[in-house]
C-alpha cells in the first residue's frame, strides 16, 4: 500500500465510526470534524475523492441487500 493510501485509511478510519447514521444514510458531519482535525487543508481534496469513492461503495452494497 502506498504511503499516500496508507495516510487516507487511516483518516477514514476515524472517520468510520460516526459516518454511517442508518441504512443509506450518512453523517456528513463525520467527514467534517475529523477532516478539521487530521487532514491538512492542502490534502482535503485527496482525501475527500477517495472518501466519496469509499462511500459510493457502501451505498452500492446497500442497495445490493
Amino acid at each position: 500500500m502506498s504511503p499516500g493510501n496508507r495516510s487516507f485509511w487511516g483518516v477514514f478510519s476515524r472517520i468510520m465510526p460516526g459516518l454511517i447514521r442508518g441504512e443509506g444514510q450518512f453523517d456528513y458531519g463525520a467527514i467534517e470534524f475529523i477532516f478539521n482535525m487530521f487532514v491538512p487543508k492542502p490534502q482535503r481534496a485527496f482525501y475527500m475523492d477517495k472518501t466519496i469513492a469509499v462511500m459510493m461503495v457502501i451505498r452500492e452494497q446497500w442497495q445490493k441487500n
